[in-house]
């Protein structure tokens, strides 16, 4: 699993890119072989608040064979914005993960249902 990070409007400091890294690796530890690539985008938001800048950090995470998850939060408080977003990677990890597995066992199902089908005809042909 490979993290690309982006900043927009403010500096990357040492103590922001180490808090990220604690977040995320307790956050996606479970999924780190399903994981290709993980973006953050930082941003820094103008005005948005009554305090001054709103940050906000967007993740984009890339399961092996998926389409990307993105999941995104703002807040006044970058740590607080970076530690939301990654429980909530975490959530929409787990959620794309079961229902990949549910798909499967569908799948899975109905091929047996048309082998045993098929072979249920198959017994009355030599009669």
């Amino acid at each position: 699993m490979s993290t690309i990070i982006h900043t927009q409007n403010f500096p990357m400091t040492d103590a922001i890119r180490a808090h990220l890294v604690k977040r995320m690796t307790h956050a996606l530890r479970p999924f780190e072989s399903r994981i290709s690539v993980v973006e953050v985008f930082f941003k820094e938001l103008d005005g948005s608040s009554r305090n001054g800048a709103e940050k906000n950090v967007l993740m984009k995470i890339q399961l092996n064979g998926q389409r990307p998850l993105v999941v995104e939060h703002a807040s006044d408080d970058l740590y607080l914005a970076i530690t939301i977003a990654a429980r909530r990677a975490k959530r929409v990890i787990k959620r794309a993960l079961r229902r990949e597995q549910r798909f499967e066992r569908r799948k899975l199902r109905q091929e047996t249902y048309d082998l045993n089908a098929g072979m249920a005809g198959m017994a009355g042909i030599g009669r």
